[in-house]
């Protein structure tokens, strides 16, 4: 008898009955080779696979836990996901190629930074800027022991991404395209008045200080869904020990290419248009992933301007990036959703 193979899935408030009775169905055909068992984040070592079903979802676990499986990802109807190799209904498509070991697990580097003298992990990027928007922070970027510049610079803010993460806010704020088996990281200054700044490509073997010189307010930092706010003087980042493992079919026409869902994503996603408040904003409701009233945005962004924040979701609207519909909690108010793309189309099993 061959071994068991464990995989493990999220039992989220939001998973429908309709889903879980598709995977139980699914899994029903391989209860000899494959066993199914919701669990929870301190569960993760019970399991040799994590079945998640969405990005959000995704970039929600905790890196830093002492054992993550490989993740396979699939993306549920009406729900855009750059990480996922099938949709939810070839589920037993994918157990199929899982059960007959026709897979192969795909590295991809994280990035870690030090707070507090605690390493936490990234897997897209990490962004670091003032707890109130527009205020600057002036610093100096030091990368290997080495100051990249005599003159300290200012900026806005800093993203620091991997090849992974540039795809996300790093595209949005006109940063390359970065191919996943690349090794290297990318540094951008937002809004800084140096050209040599404001995008860097450095080796992902290189150790990355920023040591903030002057900022008015503490600062902001977020790495991937989690945000942290502190008083720190010295931020040290560097590619992390440990890298985060996906499961990807060994059968290439599977799931579509980087290549393609890029190209369907900048379809459906060409920002040159939007201002810095309105790309800002169609981010956090990117990575929120729920509705979000003008106060949340407000909360989350620290946009403090209601008539900025108006224009701006006015904008995404018009744009069919954002969609509204009433809050039923509140009829005074909407709620504000990320209207999702769907890339079914591209799957071909």
């Amino acid at each position: 008898m061959s071994k068991v193979i464990r995989i493990g899935y999220f039992d989220a408030d939001n998973r429908t009955e309709q889903q879980i009775q598709h995977l139980v169905t699914s899994f029903a055909a391989y209860k000899e080779d494959l066993h199914l068992t919701p669990i929870s984040d301190n569960l993760l070592s019970s399991v040799d696979f994590l079945l998640l079903f969405s990005d959000h979802e995704l970039l929600s676990i905790s890196p830093e836990s002492e054992y993550l499986p490989p993740v396979i990802v699939l993306e549920v109807a009406g729900d855009h996901s750059f990480f996922s190799i099938a949709n939810f209904d070839q589920l037993g498509y994918v157990l199929e190629a899982i059960s007959q070991k026709q897979y192969h697990i795909e590295n991809r580097t994280m990035l870690e930074i030090i707070i507090d003298q605690t390493p936490l992990l990234a897997l897209n990027d990490i962004y670091l800027s003032s707890t109130v928007p527009n205020s600057r922070i002036r610093y100096d970027l030091i990368i290997d022991g080495v100051s990249v510049s005599d003159i300290p610079d200012s900026a806005n803010a800093l993203l620091i991404s991997t090849p992974t993460g540039s795809t996300a806010m790093a595209m949005n704020l006109g940063g390359s395209l970065i191919y996943p088996d690349a090794a290297v990281f990318q540094i951008q200054a937002i809004a800084s008045r140096n050209y040599v700044r404001k995008q860097q490509i450095i080796s992902d073997d290189s150790t990355v200080e920023i040591e903030i010189l002057d900022a008015s307010f503490p600062l902001l930092i977020q790495m991937d869904t989690r945000r942290v706010e502190l008083q720190q003087e010295i931020f040290q980042i560097s590619k992390a020990r440990t890298k985060f493992n996906f499961v990807q079919l060994d059968d290439p026409t599977s799931s579509p290419s980087l290549d393609r869902k890029l190209q369907y994503k900048l379809s459906f996603e060409d920002t040159a248009d939007l201002t810095s408040s309105a790309k800002f904003i169609l981010h956090v409701l990117q990575q929120e992933d729920r509705g979000l009233t003008v106060n949340d945005i407000g909360e989350i962004t620290h946009l403090q301007n209601r008539k900025t924040l108006r224009n701006a979701l006015k904008l995404l609207i018009e744009k069919g990036f954002v969609r509204r519909q009433e809050n039923l909690e509140d009829l005074r108010e909407f709620l504000y959703f990320f209207n999702k793309p769907d890339l079914s189309k591209f799957y071909n099993t």
